[in-house]
C-alpha cells in the first residue's frame, strides 16, 4: 500500500512540473476573425478537383457536428470546401469529386489551420495565409476517385 502512495505522489509531482512552461500563448496579434472573411456560394454541379490541403473533421459527428476543410484547385480557380462529418484523410494531389451540399442549419465545428511561431518566448497563433487569401467557400461532399 505504501508503494501505491509513493508512486501516486511521484506522479503528481511529475505532472505539476510538466505543466509549467516558459512560453505563454497569444492567440492572435491582429484579432482577425478570418472565417468572417470567407464568402459562401452554393455549388450547382458535381466538380472534379485536386486537393491542395485537407484538414479532416476532428471527431465523428454525434452530439455535436464536425466538418472538414479542404482547399482544392479546379481549373484556374482555388476554393475552400466544407464537408460535414468528413473524418477521412486525403493526401495532397489527390483527385476528388465534389458533390453539392446545403449549408447545415446548425453550428458545425471546423478544424483550425493556424500558423504558430515563437518570438521572444511567446507563442503566437495567427490565421494561415491560405485562410486569408482563399475566400470562396462552398459546402459539399468530397469523394476520392
Amino acid at each position: 500500500m505504501k508503494a501505491v502512495g509513493v508512486f501516486t505522489t511521484l506522479g503528481i509531482i511529475i505532472l505539476l512540473n510538466s505543466c509549467t512552461s516558459k512560453h505563454h500563448i497569444v492567440f492572435s496579434k491582429s484579432k482577425i476573425d478570418y472565417k468572417a472573411l470567407w464568402r459562401y456560394f452554393d455549388l450547382k454541379d458535381i466538380l472534379q478537383a485536386t486537393i491542395i490541403s485537407h484538414y479532416p473533421a476532428e471527431a465523428f459527428c454525434g452530439a455535436s457536428a464536425t466538418g472538414s476543410i479542404s482547399i482544392v484547385k479546379i481549373n484556374n480557380d482555388t476554393i475552400r470546401v466544407l464537408d460535414l462529418c468528413n473524418i477521412s484523410k486525403i493526401e495532397v494531389g489527390t483527385i476528388v469529386k465534389i458533390y453539392p451540399a446545403e449549408k447545415p442549419p446548425f453550428a458545425v465545428s471546423l478544424p483550425t489551420s493556424t500558423a504558430t511561431f515563437i518570438k521572444n518566448d511567446t507563442i503566437y497563433e495567427t490565421p494561415s495565409q491560405i485562410d486569408l487569401k482563399i475566400l470562396k467557400t462552398y459546402w459539399g461532399q468530397i469523394q476520392q476517385l
